[in-house]
């Protein structure tokens, strides 16, 4: 089995523990950000959307237009029915095929560390390819360099990142501007997120 269908499998066997968990968590400070620099009605992708809360939620609240991707079926069924008013559809992060230019804003939260750090510039540079010029990206990664397999919910799962130094390099290398970056402290572990936007022209 590979690691994108290892954590395919495993979220689809918690995605109802991981729901019940993100029904009460307030939007990131991080999130409200992102959303207060974006166009009115703007388009926006959310990457690893999981179950639709709270940032897909909050997101289409403030009248953006949001369409949600996940690696799990059963994510995005959950992710559907908790937020109606956006679309949601089964992709592999690795493999996005929408058009050049298509949003105006890309969230990738609590999911860049379940894919292989070696593809983490590739993603970077795809998620540049499908933002429109002076696009915004968030995203956040684990604040300590790490790789390999641990317990969630239950099952395994694979974590992958790199030290937040060389995420920010690897950001520039795909052009893009940071406008904002800080690390959090989680309950479980600290969080690494950078605010940036893409320059094309």
């Amino acid at each position: 089995m590979n690691i994108i269908d290892l954590v395919e499998g495993s979220y689809d066997k918690i995605a109802a523990k991981y729901a019940s968990a993100r029904i009460a968590q307030i939007i990131p400070k991080e999130v409200v950000r992102f959303s207060s620099a974006l166009p009115t009605a703007g388009k926006v992708l959310d990457v690893g959307c999981g179950v639709g809360l709270p940032a897909a939620k909050f997101l289409v609240g403030q009248g953006f237009r949001v369409i949600g991707i996940d690696i799990s079926q059963r994510m995005i069924d959950l992710a559907q029915a908790n937020v109606p008013q956006a679309t949601f559809v089964k992709k592999n992060i690795l493999t996005l095929d929408f058009a050049d230019d298509s949003f105006d804003g890309l969230i990738c939260i609590d999911t860049l560390w379940h894919v292989p750090r070696n593809n983490h510039l590739f993603i970077f540079q795809n998620f540049a390819r499908i933002l429109k010029n002076n696009g915004l990206l968030l995203i956040n990664t684990k604040a300590q360099a790490m790789e390999g397999m641990e317990d969630f919910y239950g099952e395994p799962m694979f974590w992958s990142n790199y030290p937040p130094t060389k995420t920010l390099e690897l950001l520039e290398k795909a052009k893009y501007k940071v406008a904002f970056k800080t690390s959090l402290k989680r309950e479980k572990s600290d969080t690494f997120w950078v605010l940036a936007t893409i320059q094309k022209k």
